[in-house]
């Protein structure tokens, strides 16, 4: 894990302890989503990384951006986030958020790779088979990747499973090299 993925786990698992503890998850999800869709502005990120303005002036432009009525708790999460100029890591902080909801509720998000789009029907049985499989609700986030060629690659977390045809070829190529 980077420092950069390590900072932004930390400041997603202490807003995640917040929000758990004071029963307000959802709100803490649909906050993090503006917040990460206002940092994420090109203009918005030139100026709070400006070193010409001081932390005083981001912090202040920070917040005239966001919307009236946000939580105290979450305004002060962003200005902490100016203050320690950690604004760039706010969509990763938002994943890892998402991914400790997930694990409280007992989801897992799993990555599959295909070489061609699968139908509705499809992905729902896919679900459903590794749902059942592994005891928990198991989301399923397919990307498509014609170069695979075929079979599939499998990411659950930090777990790759390649069985792709181009891996098993590009092995076949090797073990031929070295016959």
């Amino acid at each position: 894990m980077t420092q950069a993925a390590g900072a932004a786990h930390h400041y997603a698992k202490a807003a995640f302890d917040v929000a758990r503890a004071h029963h307000d998850v959802a709100a803490w999800q649909t906050d993090l989503n503006q917040l990460e869709r206002i940092l994420t502005d090109e203009d918005v990120r030139l100026a709070l990384e400006n070193p010409r303005l001081d932390t005083g002036r981001k912090i202040g432009l920070a917040l005239s951006l966001m919307p009236e009525g946000m939580d105290s708790t979450r305004l002060n999460f962003l200005k902490l986030l100016v203050l320690r100029r950690r604004t760039q890591l706010i969509s990763q902080i938002r994943q890892d958020f998402e991914a400790l909801v997930d694990e409280a509720e007992g989801r897992t998000e799993v990555e599959l790779t295909v070489a061609i789009e699968l139908s509705a029907e499809e992905r729902h049985k896919l679900e459903a088979v590794l749902s059942e499989k592994s005891g928990s609700e198991v989301r399923v986030d397919v990307r498509v990747d014609p170069g695979i060629l075929g079979g599939a690659i499998v990411r659950q977390g930090d777990h790759v499973t390649d069985g792709s045809v181009r891996r098993r070829l590009q092995e076949m190529g090797q073990e031929l090299i070295a016959s």
